[in-house]
């Protein structure tokens, strides 16, 4: 008999459980350090701990191992994937991340503006990769993608060059469109506000009526909310009027593979126009005017990690203390995960202005199972048999009894010949009137009026009399 073939793990040497040990507890040390960006020059350091089997895994490896995630999701979640092919942009270590504290990596950019690349260019170019490392120089995009992608936030500042983000939007680009009178209330833009851990939302014209829903929003009323009693602006899909913000998303799109939009933010000084939550995309928040804190929170437990919807409001004691406090000014850029909790406010004196960049949402596996298994078991449905729910009759196959429910035989899979009964067909079949009369395979044709229901042994044996004048 021929030698099995060893595996990938197999053919590689594979250092001893402890030695396997002692590198994982060494990686999780670097990355509650949160690693400054590497330059071409540095080395790798190996992660050993992506390779561990669950046989030499010890209970002290993690807090709680009945907590660990199973199956696929569970593999991608803790980390147990080839460093291959997270540098190819898979996703490991979140859930090892979380439990390491959830520590965001912090970036000074220290070049002046003579030394930066011209974002414009890329977008315009549509040079995807080229533009989402100019959106976090001078963190390295390979690094993002292996360290920090999914797994923890990133705050990028530009101390040394406020103008960065320059160009691509501004609050007068925001007032033009309210004053053009053609933006919607709920569709264009949200008037909001966050008092005393309530939030709310004031879409409506100062003379409409309370009972009235408002159609188009009134720049004066908008901009009175806005100066008088500190309502925040959201805009809506802003790229419809600002090419460069088109650009800029269609070129994104290249790089994730997947829809990418934005929304814009105006704050007044000295308010917060959103309570705590979290999102269900990954947030690339780009600060544009003035002055903004923000406050970042892990996910509240593993469950929450990486969720495919949104939260609702958290009240402040329901999200513990951040990980990240810092202040956002011209130039930043701070990248979140989908299901980190935050909240932001606007500092005294100076309205804000930022946009955030959303990507990958319901872009997960679980999300194109539910696209695609339903549409597979549709048309698997035109192969596979249907068998009708009743008890045995006299002289039946034993095996053509079922459970409750509807059961696909998968002996009888894949056969587009109709297959006659024993029995004629009962309720079960006309409660499916585009299955064929006599047959137990699903028709794609128009559907077919319902029988009459044919009981007893007397129709019984009229069917079977129908067969065999059909025969003959």
């Amino acid at each position: 008999m021929a030698p099995k073939k060893k595996n990938k793990k197999e053919a590689n040497a594979a250092p001893a459980p402890a030695a396997k040990k002692a590198k994982k507890e060494e990686r999780v040390g670097e990355i509650e350090e949160a690693p400054a960006p590497a330059s071409e020059s540095d080395e790798k350091a190996p992660d050993d701990a992506d390779d561990l089997d669950d046989d030499d895994l010890d209970d002290d490896d993690y807090e709680n191992p009945d907590d660990d995630l199973e199956g696929l999701v569970g593999e991608l979640l803790n980390g147990e994937i080839e460093d291959e092919d997270a540098e190819d942009g898979g996703t490991h270590g979140a859930v090892d991340a979380l439990r390491a504290g959830f520590q965001p990596i912090v970036v000074e950019d220290p070049r002046p503006a003579k030394d930066c690349e011209d974002g414009f260019a890329h977008a315009e170019a549509g040079n995807a990769e080229e533009l989402m490392q100019w959106l976090i120089a001078p963190y390295s995009l390979d690094d993002f993608m292996r360290l920090t992608w999914e797994r923890r936030p990133l705050y990028v500042s530009r101390n040394a060059n406020k103008k960065y983000l320059d160009g691509w939007l501004s609050k007068e680009d925001v007032d033009g469109w309210l004053r053009a009178g053609k933006m919607r209330y709920g569709v264009n833009v949200d008037v909001t506000s966050y008092v005393n851990g309530v939030r709310e939302t004031h879409n409506i014209n100062d003379d409409d009526a309370d009972d009235e829903e408002p159609w188009f929003a009134d720049a004066a009323s908008v901009w009175k909310k806005f100066d008088e009693k500190g309502c925040s602006l959201r805009i809506l899909h802003p790229q419809r009027w600002k090419d460069a913000l088109w650009k800029m998303l269609s070129t994104m799109e290249r790089y994730w593979n997947c829809s990418t939009g934005c929304n814009v933010y105006l704050t007044p000084p000295n308010s917060q126009g959103f309570s705590p939550h979290f999102d269900d995309i990954d947030a690339f928040v780009l600060q544009l005017e003035g002055k903004k804190t923000w406050r970042v929170y892990p996910p509240r437990s593993e469950k929450e990690m990486l969720p495919r919807y949104s939260s609702p409001n958290f009240a402040q004691e329901e999200i513990g203390e951040p990980v990240l406090e810092v202040i956002l000014e011209p130039g930043d850029v701070l990248y979140m995960p989908r299901g980190t909790v935050h909240q932001a406010s606007c500092v005294d004196g100076e309205h804000s202005l930022h946009v955030t960049l959303s990507t990958n949402q319901f872009n997960t596996w679980a999300d194109a199972l539910e696209l695609a298994l339903p549409a597979a078991i549709r048309d698997a449905g035109a192969f596979y048999t249907l068998v009708p729910i009743r008890p045995r009759r006299r002289g039946e196959r034993r095996s053509l009894r079922t459970f409750p429910g509807v059961s696909l035989r998968s002996h009888l899979a894949f056969n587009t010949r109709p297959r006659r009964l024993s029995t004629p067909p009962t309720d079960a079949f006309q409660l499916h009137p585009d299955i064929r009369s006599y047959g137990t395979t699903l028709s794609r044709g128009a559907p077919r009026a319902a029988a009459v229901p044919a009981t007893g042994h007397a129709s019984a044996a009229r069917d079977r009399r129908e067969r065999r004048r059909r025969r003959k």
